[in-house]
């Protein structure tokens, strides 16, 4: 039996789309899976010592307070961080690339944003960033699931007002 070159190009196709409804089967999955991991999380880690919740369903915790000065959201700040999922596993961390990362203060995603005012220099903090606060439904490429709490270690180290900011 030969094949013509239509029958294959439609071959191809055809097992390139069942290829892919595969996939997006598996992502869609993922998605729900995540999601109820992520509605269970909060339930369980408020009943930890220490841990509060703000209105937005972020939760934190306060591992050691700062007497410094809060920063304005449109102040840089200078912090120490490590980030995990709730197993631990860790996905960044400015330890791990050897420096402290220096942003503006609402250049993150909305759990951080929400938190670096309620902290102070000098601050430390463990955060519990909610998907709605983080990168939501859709994750970050191969690096965040979909629909993952995100865990956030912070250490507030230097806060520069933003109209007296040297090296943006």
């Amino acid at each position: 039996m030969t094949i013509t070159p239509e029958e294959m190009k439609k071959l191809i196709v055809d097992l390139k789309k069942r290829a892919h409804d595969v996939q997006m089967r598996k992502i869609q999955e993922l998605v729900v899976k995540n999601a109820r991991e992520s509605e269970k999380f909060p339930e369980e880690n408020k009943k930890k010592d220490g841990i509060k919740t703000t209105a937005s369903g972020l939760q934190y915790m306060v591992l050691k307070e700062g007497d410094g000065t809060s920063p304005g959201l449109t102040d840089f700040v200078t912090v120490n961080y490590r980030g995990t999922f709730t197993d631990g596993k860790e996905f960044d961390s400015s330890y791990a690339k050897g420096e402290p990362a220096k942003f503006q203060a609402d250049g993150v995603i909305k759990g951080w944003i929400e938190v670096l005012p309620m902290m102070k220099v000098g601050s430390k903090w463990r955060i519990f960033v909610p998907p709605a606060l983080a990168y939501g439904r859709g994750g970050l490429g191969n690096r965040i699931p979909p629909n993952k709490v995100l865990v956030f270690e912070i250490e507030l180290l230097d806060v520069e007002k933003g109209n007296q900011v040297k090296d943006k």
